[in-house]
């Protein structure tokens, strides 16, 4: 009676012990997807963000360089208008 107690005491522990294996490799294979999957998301929508700016800059670089330059030569006109 007392060695088949052992026994299945022994086979319970190396149950658990399998299991315990078992779940430590599954939360380190989780732990390299999680990463990987961050970092793609995280370099998917900084491509996007870029692909968007070096879309719109050429009209926004077109529509303020006139802006800004005649802001200058107003102001420039205005500061000699006061001398």
């Amino acid at each position: 009676m007392l060695l088949q107690v052992n026994t299945s005491c022994e086979e319970a522990i190396d149950k658990v012990e399998c299991a315990r294996s078992d779940l430590h490799a599954d939360l380190d294979r989780w732990l390299v997807d999680k990463d990987e999957g961050i970092t793609g998301l995280l370099r998917d929508m900084a491509n996007e963000h870029m692909q968007y700016h070096e879309k719109v800059t050429p009209t926004w670089s077109h529509v303020q360089a006139p802006t800004f330059t005649t802001a200058i030569l107003h102001n420039h006109n205005s500061t000699i208008q006061q001398w």
